[in-house]
């Protein structure tokens, strides 16, 4: 009787692992399902381009210049002023363009910087205002670093180019309704409206 229950035990081991084999368990059952997550729904990889709505920050040229031209004294140069703006109640900016007018390369280190020793090459910080009712002349203003707060690090200009450049200066008092732009290189502009 002991003999018989051992060997229906025994064949109950074999008819399980027969089964199992036809029910269609295979090895390596043990993998993880795969993800049902679809690839859409997968967290992107993030961006490392810059955004499309990213831009220079040339807040410090108020408009774009539209006036005559202006020769330089050696004529390689054209300057064209465009808005002078009160731009703080202290401090009115400048915009306005140089265009080399010749079919070459030209790199003047000092063609438009202040004489000076501690002057900002390669800058537009040679540029001034006059009031000549009030007989005040008014210099481009400098950061903590004695930088100019204007167009620096201009480098050379290539044949026909035009470069976009700004200076900033403190304001005249508000009944000062025109006043002179002078650009290093250049002859004096006069009766220049402040807006603003």
């Amino acid at each position: 009787m002991r003999l018989k229950m051992r060997f229906s035990a025994g064949a109950l081991v074999l008819a399980l692992i027969g089964s199992a084999g036809c029910a269609g368990i295979e090895p390596g059952g043990d993998d993880p399902p795969p993800s049902s997550e679809s690839p859409s729904s997968q967290s992107p990889t993030p961006d490392s381009s810059p955004s499309a709505g990213s831009a220079p920050s040339g807040g410090e040229v108020p408009g774009q210049p539209s006036g005559p031209a202006v020769a330089s004294e050696r004529g390689v140069y054209a300057l064209r002023l465009g808005e002078l703006r009160r731009t703080s109640s202290s401090t009115l900016t400048a915009n306005f363009t140089i265009a080399n007018t010749t079919s070459e390369i030209q790199i003047d280190s000092d063609a438009f910087n202040e004489d000076r020793q501690n002057a900002d090459l390669m800058s537009v910080d040679g540029a001034y205002l006059t009031d000549e009712r009030g007989g005040k002349k008014y210099l481009v203003l400098q950061d903590a670093q004695n930088f100019c707060i204007c167009s620096r690090n201009l480098g050379g200009f290539d044949a026909n180019e035009t470069k976009t450049l700004f200076a900033k200066f403190p304001a005249p008092p508000p009944d000062v309704k025109t006043i002179s732009v002078t650009i290093k290189g250049f002859p004096s502009i006069d009766n220049v409206p402040i807006v603003g």
